[in-house]
């Protein structure tokens, strides 16, 4: 992983500047480089700036995941506003696609993070800081976004002013067993908490001593993923990725159990 990005990080200035001397129209290349780079830096220091997040998602490609705690299910939601039910390698095998109800203004685009608890509820956080509980076709049913903040951890090892934002966010889930919210995020780090306080349980003398170092595939970028979960019995994290892939790991390490192999609708 560390590789990988020192190799993008290596190739960012180079990228800016053809980018920016393609596109002078009337204007001084320095200024559409400075425009540039403002508009790519990245949350996560490691990089510098980031890497472009790739193209947007069909309205029929997967955007959020989780495991029905009843059946052990994967429900998927699309970019769309559907959702359907099936495997892991196979998200509609069993039922749908069908429409999803999202919360008032809302829509697919604006969710960070998608996850399922142990008593089937779904919790989606939104890109504005808010927060929904709801079923599954109904994602706000429980309580809508109105008057539901939740707070991210500052990111470890870096000045005080330097904060998170819900657009670091790569990935969340939560552990079945007490319903601890599990958040991945674009530094290379996840942290441990609660559905309102993404670091409640990440700290001195809490569950997690300190947020960790997460690892991916060789090959794939934090912004290769489209979603995490993690299943029972075993607690193993199950993630998804843009190009059609999925991979088994832990928390620390996304690929522990299982590479990368292919799902499809």
């Amino acid at each position: 992983m560390k590789y990988e990005l020192r190799k993008r990080t290596a190739l960012g200035p180079m990228r800016s500047a053809v980018l920016s001397c393609l596109l002078l129209i009337g204007s001084a290349c320095g200024g559409i480089e400075e425009d540039y780079a403002e508009s790519t830096a990245s949350a996560d220091p490691a990089l510098g700036v980031t890497p472009p997040i790739g193209p947007l998602l069909p309205p029929d490609r997967l955007h959020g995941v989780g495991f029905e705690s009843t059946t052990g299910w994967t429900v998927a939601l699309y970019a769309d506003g559907t959702l359907s039910k099936g495997t892991v390698s196979r998200t509609a095998a069993y039922v749908g696609p069908y429409g999803t109800s999202y919360p008032p203004g809302y829509s697919a685009t604006d969710v960070v993070g998608t996850a399922i608890t142990n008593t089937n509820r779904i919790y989606t956080w939104y890109k504005d800081g808010r927060r929904a509980k709801g079923v599954i076709y109904d994602l706000d049913r429980d309580f809508g976004p109105t008057y539901k903040v939740y707070t991210i951890p500052p990111p470890p090892m870096q000045p005080p002013w330097f904060n998170r934002t819900p657009r670091d966010i790569v990935g969340m889930a939560f552990l079945p067993t007490n319903n601890y919210v599990y958040t991945w995020y674009r530094d290379g780090y996840v942290s441990v908490g609660s559905t309102y306080d993404l670091g409640l349980h990440t700290g001195p003398g809490k569950y997690w001593r300190g947020q960790k170092e997460y690892t991916l595939p060789p090959g794939k970028h934090v912004n290769d993923i489209i979603d995490m979960e993690i299943k029972p019995p075993h607690n193993s994290v199950y993630t998804w990725y843009r190009d059609g892939t999925y991979t088994i790991g832990k928390s620390w390490d996304l690929d522990r159990i299982q590479g990368p192999r292919p799902f499809t609708k």
